[in-house]
């Protein structure tokens, strides 16, 4: 798992942390992702999946954006469940 993604992972964990006053579970993290798709946040299975080529390719963009907006969809799964 490259170190970059692993970090920015964290990184949005610990920005989330701060801005909710709470901790959350950290997620499994994988590049097995394969085709158009960048990343996908699985929220029953608290995990994240990245395409391991679309990272390679676009590594500024995918840490920045990629990233924060799958992390996203597992910290407002967290504390708002399927409501949301």
């Amino acid at each position: 798992m490259p170190e970059l993604l692993n970090a920015r992972v964290e990184a949005c964990y610990a920005l989330a942390e701060q801005f909710f006053n709470r901790r959350f579970k950290r997620p499994e993290v994988s590049l097995k992702l394969r085709g158009q798709k960048a990343g996908v946040a699985h929220l029953q299975q608290n995990l994240l999946r990245f395409n391991e080529q679309l990272y390679r390719e676009n590594t500024e963009h995918f840490l920045r954006q990629t990233v924060a907006h799958e992390v996203a969809h597992l910290i407002a799964h967290q504390m708002f469940g399927s409501r949301i």
